[in-house]
């Protein structure tokens, strides 16, 4: 067998934010500073992240929160704000856009970039550098990052570089980078695989080197041939900008464990109608159920099976109870339970001609409107009325709920995404698949720009402050855009712009018109100067609504989390330490009620921007 290494032109670099969710912390904490801090739930939780602080003591995440107790008494334990976490990520995500061509966002702490090519015009490294000393100077966040030819070695060399520091390993040192590591250190050798090898004698990654990979692969099977590879310093795979969402699902651990068979089975039923709505939410259907149960004693099982399509609480609750009454039979003590939802297709529910009939599915497009409108706990089953569901994963940042947001006073709750028309197929409307649609594949890319347009007196106000700001500092960019509060700006495939507008209205036309303040100055680190927008909660609603009906790909698209609108951006730190003086003591007043949003395209970067559609918000 002849493998080759293709790898040879490519500048592959792996950044990865140091102890992420305790630096956010950190940053709105700064008492936490220099102190052992573990993020994570109660004492029958899990360490979501933990400082190095504490690692010294043998604390790692994923450990059980009464271990890391034990073994670090003095740790301040905290519940994560993951909200703040996202909002962190969604920033350092936008500086990494800007500056490469290529990048896969592989968790919400860690990402890929490809610089291949860049050596020819650029430094790749020197590229990397810069961009690691730019994210930490706008954000405060500590980041590792790795340069290699490949995605392995990038991302080990990034954990040996930790904390806060980088490496690059040259083409042909990957091996010898590799030999003398620990073979935890190769991706895809878990806990068991470890202990295989170990069994076996071997301890250090030169070991699997030097062995054959028809060997390990008698005895690893498949990934016997990957982890020789990796081994080896061998990895051809590519960095990829987006990928298909594979499985959704939930998972309890309880404060104490249970033998309650009912109990049991409520909180199951709950997970799945949660999962079912999410399923109807994002236009899904799923053909493959598993249930997870994990006894007192660690001992975890787990039982799936096929179904037709689906996305219906009736059908496939029915076989959630089926599985957990064929796999829990040992009438032990159960720590945790679970349930996955695997082989995901986009598409709306298929009609059953012998299970389904029109009041059921008319129970659940009413369900999903109340749902959305005022919140996901505000109409359940009986069975999940005294259970909450935890909406977070913690370990990829990913929500698992669509609930509506709220406000800080509660006096407004939005919907969070699409309307009950995309939920099911009541009206035959035409659906966009933008995760199955390759965008150039067709028509003409364009350049998309969603906003809350301010009336023409604040306009002119705010024009005159931006040209003031031109004359003065001899910043032209300031003048080049017409004041507005941007919500995304994205490339999009202009033969489905149809689609796109009727997606966009069926979610603006839930969320209620609000007032909007504009009040002082603020800035974006040292290159941004903008007027705050308020209050905020009614703009992210909206940003969230469309950030999840529109599955837009990460490197086309940019969603504004933070409100507000631009004078003067792009400044160099110098034009900014001379302006911002001014603009801590200047003052800027004015209030108007946003009732649409305003779409507008252009087919080039320095276009004029053409209206596409005004969309009402409801009264």
């Amino acid at each position: 067998m002849i493998l080759l290494n293709s790898s040879s032109q490519r500048s592959i670099v792996h950044m990865d934010m140091d102890c992420f969710f305790v630096s956010v912390s950190r940053l709105l904490n700064p008492k936490l500073n220099n102190m052992p801090v573990i993020v994570g739930g109660g004492d029958r939780g899990v360490v979501a992240a933990c400082s190095y602080e504490t690692r010294k003591f043998g604390v790692h995440s994923a450990m059980p929160i009464k271990l890391a107790k034990r073994l670090c008494p003095d740790a301040i334990i905290i519940r994560g704000d993951y909200d703040e976490y996202s909002k962190r990520s969604d920033e350092v995500i936008q500086i990494v856009k800007e500056e490469v061509p290529l990048y896969e966002r592989s968790s919400i702490d860690e990402f890929y970039m490809d610089l291949s090519g860049m050596d020819k015009y650029f430094g790749c490294y020197k590229h990397a550098t810069e961009l690691r000393q730019k994210i930490i100077k706008e954000t405060g966040l500590p980041i590792s990052l790795g340069m290699s030819a490949n995605k392995t070695v990038s991302k080990v060399a990034t954990d040996e570089a930790k904390p806060n520091n980088q490496m690059q390993i040259l083409f042909g040192d990957e091996k010898k980078f590799l030999a003398p590591l620990s073979i935890r250190k190769i991706p895809m050798i878990g806990e068991k695989t470890y202990h295989l090898l170990r069994g076996m004698g071997v301890e250090y990654v030169k070991t699997l080197q030097k062995m054959s990979i028809e060997h390990l692969q008698n005895v690893l099977g498949e990934n016997g041939i990957s982890i020789w590879r990796k081994a080896n310093g061998i990895d051809n795979n590519p960095v990829e900008p987006y990928t298909e969402q594979k499985s959704m699902s939930q998972e309890e651990t309880f404060e104490n464990d249970t033998i309650d068979v009912d109990k049991l089975t409520n909180i199951l039923i709950a997970m799945s109608d949660k999962l079912c709505f999410r399923l109807r939410t994002e236009n899904k259907l799923t053909g493959c159920i598993t249930v997870k149960i994990r006894y007192s004693n660690f001992d975890t099982h787990n039982m799936q099976c096929r179904i037709s399509y689906s996305c219906s609480d009736h059908t496939i609750i029915a076989r959630v109870k089926e599985l957990f009454n064929k796999l829990y039979n040992r009438r032990m003590l159960i720590r945790l339970v679970g349930v996955k939802f695997s082989h995901l297709v986009g598409g709306g529910h298929q009609v059953n001609m012998f299970e389904d009939n029109v009041q059921i599915l008319n129970l659940y497009h009413a369900m999903d409107r109340m749902r959305l409108r005022y919140g996901e706990d505000k109409i359940q089953r009986a069975a999940a009325l005294h259970f909450s569901l935890r909406g977070f994963n913690p370990f990829n940042g990913i929500s698992s709920s669509p609930a509506a947001v709220q406000d800080a006073d509660d006096s407004h709750i939005v919907p969070s995404i699409k309307s009950l028309n995309t939920l099911i197929n009541l009206k035959n409307k035409s659906k966009m698949e933008t995760q199955n649609v390759n965008h150039t594949s067709m028509g003409q890319m364009y350049e998309y720009l969603l906003l809350i347009s301010p009336p023409i007196h604040l306009k002119e106000e705010i024009m005159r402050i931006k040209e003031e700001f031109n004359a003065r500092y001899n910043h032209v960019q300031a003048i080049k855009s017409k004041p507005h509060n941007t919500l995304i700006n994205f490339g999009f495939n202009i033969a489905l712009e149809d689609e796109l507008v009727y997606k966009i209205d069926e979610v603006v036309k839930f969320h209620p018109t609000f007032d909007t303040r504009l009040d002082g100055f603020n800035h974006f680190r040292t290159h941004t100067i903008y007027i705050n927008v308020s209050p905020e909660a009614p703009i992210v609603n909206l940003v969230r609504s469309l950030h999840s009906t529109l599955s837009l790909p990460p490197s086309q698209s940019f969603f504004a989390w933070k409100p507000h609108v631009t004078i003067a951006k792009g400044l160099d730190e110098n034009k900014f330490n001379q302006a911002m003086p001014e603009f801590e003591t200047k003052r800027f007043e004015g209030a108007f009620i946003t009732e649409s949003l305003l779409l507008m395209k252009r087919n080039a970067r320095f276009a004029r921007y053409e209206i596409v559609k005004e969309f009402p918000l409801a009264k």
